[in-house]
């Protein structure tokens, strides 16, 4: 394992461990949450789910098309391999952190929302999106050398 990249590597398999935790504690009964009454009024439901949806699709989208902005992708080409790698280690950590955020709020809503399945889905929408942002130095290397001037 390249020694840049460690940092986001452990980054993400330890917040999807913490993650996976987490949904394990609550579903064996250790933790009982359902912190959020979703019952008595309709309101509160209806933001927790709007905000459940639209953080999901914002992290989402803009974690996977991180790396594709103009900006950044000239930020991190416009060095030599290491400092490319070092900036690319900071853009994949932001991007492992985004995708983490909206995990961490839907797994939150999902049992303290009474088992709430907006969250569900979009818990489900951000796992996937989660398996295309593991850092790697193949796809560091693959992105320099297409994006080549």
């Amino acid at each position: 394992m390249n020694p840049s990249l460690r940092i986001p590597k452990i980054l993400f398999i330890t917040f999807l461990s913490t993650a996976i935790t987490f949904a394990l504690l609550n579903e064996t009964g250790v933790i009982l949450m359902s912190s959020v009454n979703t019952n008595k009024n309709n309101t509160i439901d209806y933001y927790l789910n709007l905000i459940s949806i639209v953080l999901t699709l914002s992290s989402t989208f803009i974690s996977l098309r991180l790396l594709v902005f103009k900006k950044i992708k000239e930020y991190i080409l416009n060095d030599n391999e290491t400092e490319a790698l070092k900036k690319y280690c900071l853009w994949t950590t932001i991007r492992v952190c985004m995708i983490f955020s909206s995990i961490a709020y839907n797994l939150w809503y999902y049992y303290a929302g009474n088992y709430s399945q907006t969250a569900l889905y979009c818990l489900f929408i951000s796992l996937t999106g989660c398996v295309f942002c593991w850092p790697s130095k193949s796809y560091f290397e693959n992105y320099r050398e297409a994006n080549k001037q």
